[in-house]
C-alpha cells in the first residue's frame, strides 16, 4: 500500500503499509480488469476517491516523485477499468451529525431522547476515543464527514461520463407534526441518539451553507438527502429501462437505518434479495461495457 510521499509527509505517518504483492487484492490486475465499485458509509468516499485517482491520478503525488518511484494509480489514465460505482447509505455531502454540535445556536443536549440512548452511547464510547498516532487530524474519516468539508472533497469528485453511478439512501425516521423527525421503532439502539439530534437540527454550516428541513430525516447517523447524490453533481430517480452514464442514478430510499444494507448489527436483516437484483440488474444488457482498447 502506497499512500504516497506528498501524502505521507504532509499528515505524518508512513508513506508505506501492508504488503499485497504475494496476495493482491485482484490478482489479474491489467488493461483488461472492469470495477464494480460498492461502498456503505464512508466507503462510498473512499471508492469516489479510488476512481478519481485511476482516472486522474494526483498531482502533488505526480510531482514529488518521479514516474518510475511512483505507484501507477498517482499516474491515472485507468478511467476505463471502471464499469460502475454504487454508494450505499453514504454521507456523500456530510452528516450534520458533527455540524449540530459545532453549531452555537444549536443544543444537541436540549433534545429529547430516549435515557437509555444516551447511557448506551457512554458505554460504547468508553475506551474508543480517537487516540493521537502522530498523524494530522485532516488524516481521519471524521474530518471529511463535516459538511462544508464534504462539499470540498466534491469538488474534486466530478463523474467520468462512461461510468454509471449508483446511490442507495437509506431513510429509518418519521416526520412530526412540528417538522422534526424521530426514529422508527426497530432501528439499532446505538443510532437512536443521533437519529433524534439529527431530526431535531436546522441552522448554517461555518462554510455558509444552510443546513434546512430537508436534512433532518435520516437513517441514524447519516441524512437521507445527503445520501442521495452529491449536490453539486447530475443526478437522476433510478430508472431499471434506461440507466445513464456519467450522472448519478437515485435508488428510491431504502426503508431501514444506516446498518439495514450491512445485514444489521443487534437486529438482523436479510439482504441477500437485494444484492442480488442489484448485482443483476449492474449486469444486464440494459448497461453496455465501454469497449476495450487493445
Amino acid at each position: 500500500m502506497d499512500y504516497g510521499e506528498a501524502h505521507s509527509w504532509m499528515y505524518g505517518h508512513a508513506r508505506f503499509g501492508r504488503d499485497f504483492r504475494d496476495a493482491p487484492l485482484i490478482p489479474d490486475w491489467n488493461a483488461r480488469t472492469r470495477l464494480i465499485l460498492l461502498g456503505h458509509s464512508f466507503g462510498g468516499a473512499t471508492v469516489r476517491m479510488f476512481s478519481e485517482l485511476l482516472a486522474h491520478g494526483d498531482a502533488a503525488e505526480q510531482a514529488a516523485m518521479p514516474a518510475e518511484t511512483r505507484s501507477p494509480l498517482f499516474t491515472g489514465g485507468m478511467q476505463d477499468r471502471l464499469h460502475s460505482l454504487v454508494t450505499l447509505a453514504s454521507p456523500m455531502n456530510g452528516t450534520t451529525a458533527y455540524d449540530l454540535f459545532e453549531d452555537p445556536a444549536f443544543d444537541a443536549g436540549t433534545v429529547h431522547v430516549p435515557w437509555w440512548s444516551r447511557a448506551l452511547a457512554r458505554m460504547m464510547s468508553m475506551g474508543t476515543r480517537l487516540k493521537p498516532d502522530g498523524r494530522d487530524a485532516r488524516d481521519y474519516a471524521r474530518y471529511d464527514m463535516h459538511v462544508d468539508r464534504a462539499m470540498a472533497f466534491n469538488g474534486r469528485m466530478q463523474p467520468l461520463s462512461h461510468v454509471y453511478y449508483f446511490s442507495v439512501p437509506c431513510s429509518y425516521t418519521t416526520r412530526l407534526k412540528d417538522g422534526t423527525y424521530r426514529p422508527r421503532r426497530g432501528m439499532e439502539p446505538l443510532f437512536v441518539m443521533r437519529a433524534c439530534q439529527i431530526g431535531a437540527y436546522s441552522g448554517i454550516s461555518r462554510g455558509g451553507l444552510v443546513l434546512n428541513e430537508v436534512w433532518r430525516e435520516n437513517d441514524g447517523p447519516v441524512n437521507t438527502y445527503s445520501a442521495r447524490a452529491p449536490l453539486d453533481a447530475p443526478s437522476v430517480p433510478l430508472d431499471c429501462t434506461h440507466m445513464k452514464p456519467g450522472v448519478w442514478n437515485v435508488f428510491p430510499d431504502y426503508d431501514g437505518d444506516h446498518m439495514a444494507l450491512q445485514g444489521g448489527l443487534m437486529h438482523r436483516h436479510d439482504i441477500r434479495a437485494f444484492y442480488l437484483e442489484l448485482c443483476t440488474m449492474m449486469l444486464s444488457y440494459r448497461i453496455r461495457y465501454r469497449p476495450m482498447k487493445e
